[in-house]
C-alpha cells in the first residue's frame, strides 16, 4: 500500500514522494477474515468534493492544509516546481503537505469531472512522545547509502509536551570496559582506545524543540556528548505518519560528495 506526497522543501521547491506504508496482518473483529492493516492517522474532518471549475492549467499553488485528497472520480495531472509530472485517476491517494513555497499545478485530464474526498489532517504533527530508531543512513548524491552506526543501530527520541527534547543513538552491541569500574562512574575504567571506541559509538544530546514552516522540526541543544554541539540548532525536514516518523538533515558536502541523513523512528 502506499500514496503520493507532495511537499515543499526550506527553499520552497515542491516535490514528489512514494512513500510506502509499513502495515501488519490483523483478524477482523467481525468475522474470521484478515487484512494488512497500517497504522492509523489521526484526521480532523472528511469533504467530499465535486470540481465545478478547475483550478487555471498554469496557476500554481499550495496545499490549504495538511490533507490526504483521494480520488474517486475523473482525472489529473500533478505537477511540482522541480518540473516532475504525474497522473492522477480514479483510486490515487495523494497527501499535500506544500502548504508554502512555490505550490504545484494541478490540471484535469479528459471530460469527466473530478471528485475527490478530502481528508484534513492535523495542522500540527504530533510529535510528542517517545519513538524508537529503526533505521539510520545516508543518503549520497551518487546513489551511495551508508549506516553511521551499523544496519542495526539503536536508539530513542524524546519530545516532551513541554518542549523539551532528548536524543540518544548508539552502535549495536557495544562491548564493556576490559577494565572493571571501582564506582558508578569512572571514566577511565577502559583503556584509551576503548574510550575512543565508545565515544565514536554514540551520540546523545538534549534541549528544547520546536516546529518551523515548511514541515521542520527543530532541535536547540543545550547539552551534547559532542563537544562544539551546545547551543547549536539542528533542522530536520520531518514526515510523520501516524506511528512512523522521518527526519532527514540539510544536505551537506563529505568529501566532495553531497549527503544528507535520514532517520526513521517508530513511537515507542
Amino acid at each position: 500500500m502506499r500514496y503520493l506526497r507532495v511537499y515543499n522543501d526550506r527553499s520552497g521547491e515542491s516535490h514528489f514522494e512514494d512513500v510506502e506504508l509499513a502495515s501488519v496482518e490483523q483478524r477482523s473483529p467481525v468475522s474470521s477474515a484478515r487484512a494488512r492493516v497500517a497504522a492509523r492517522l489521526a484526521a480532523e474532518h472528511i469533504v467530499f468534493r465535486e470540481v465545478t471549475v478547475d483550478h487555471p492549467s498554469d496557476e500554481p499553488h499550495v496545499a490549504p492544509r495538511r490533507q490526504f485528497v483521494v480520488h474517486l472520480e475523473g482525472e489529473a495531472e500533478l505537477e511540482v516546481s522541480d518540473g516532475q509530472r504525474r497522473r492522477i485517476g480514479a483510486g490515487s491517494v495523494v497527501l499535500v503537505e506544500d502548504t508554502a513555497g512555490k505550490g504545484h499545478v494541478t490540471r484535469r485530464v479528459g471530460d469527466t469531472a473530478r471528485v475527490t474526498l478530502m481528508i484534513a489532517l492535523p495542522s500540527e504533527p504530533a510529535l510528542t512522545g517517545s519513538w524508537s530508531l529503526q533505521s539510520w543512513e545516508t543518503q549520497a548524491a551518487n546513489g551511495e547509502i551508508g549506516h553511521p552506526f551499523g544496519h542495526d543501530a539503536e536508539g530513542l527520541l524524546i519530545y516532551s509536551a513541554d518542549g523539551r527534547v532528548s536524543g540518544l543513538l548508539s552502535r549495536a552491541g557495544r562491548p564493556p570496559f576490559s577494565r572493571p569500574r571501582r564506582h558508578a562512574v569512572e571514566f577511565s575504567a577502559g583503556e584509551e582506545a576503548e574510550r575512543a571506541a565508545a565515544f565514536d559509538s554514540f551520540l546523545a544530546y538534549a534541549g528544547r524543540w520546536e516546529l518551523g514552516d515548511g514541515g521542520v522540526v527543530r532541535h536547540h541543544v543545550e547539552v551534547a556528548s559532542i563537544p562544539g554541539w551546545a547551543g547549536t540548532t539542528l533542522e530536520r525536514e520531518l514526515q510523520l505518519d501516524g506511528d512512523e516518523l522521518t527526519l532527514r538533515t540539510p544536505p551537506r558536502t563529505v568529501d566532495g560528495v553531497e549527503q544528507r541523513g535520514v532517520l526513521r523512528w517508530r513511537r515507542a
